[in-house]
């Protein structure tokens, strides 16, 4: 059976941009045992989140110079870029749900967005609200949120 890392190929950092406002750089090596842990989860949440994130894989032995214009010091590295500036950057192999909740939070908190339910702002987007609306779950990561 082949290296299921393998198939988790670096993307070029260069590419052109796809629509997707928020990108998140994922810094890593083939020789290191969390970023390795990372990938499919990665390759997951870009799955899940494809019209709203894009995640571009870096491999630091390859490309050094990008790592220190990242200040990149450890891996794996997670930096989220919105709108091509820096948001946050985050050092370790986090947990799935870790991941998407910073992106929902980023997402949610960048765009200035909110629902509305009957006229009452509705928090349901974060899974919760106090509109008092019987609504069903939410359809995570559907993103249906609306401009005030």
């Amino acid at each position: 059976m082949g290296d299921p890392f393998e198939a988790a190929k670096p993307i070029n950092a260069t590419e052109e941009k796809e629509t997707a406002r928020l990108e998140i750089l994922d810094f890593w090596a083939p020789w290191c045992g969390p970023c390795r842990m990372l990938s499919p989860v990665l390759d997951e949440i870009q799955k899940s989140y494809v019209s709203y994130v894009k995640i571009t894989k870096i491999n630091t032995d390859e490309n050094p110079e990008l790592a220190g214009k990242y200040n990149v010091r450890s891996i794996p590295n997670l930096i989220y870029v919105y709108d091509g500036e820096v948001h946050l950057s985050k050092t370790g192999a986090y947990p799935k749900n870790t991941i998407i909740d910073l992106i929902e939070n980023i997402l949610y908190e960048k765009s200035g967005a909110k629902f509305f339910n009957g006229g009452v702002e509705c928090d349901m987007w974060r899974g919760h609200c106090s509109c008092g609306a019987a609504h069903g779950p939410v359809d995570r990561p559907s993103l249906g949120f609306f401009k005030a």
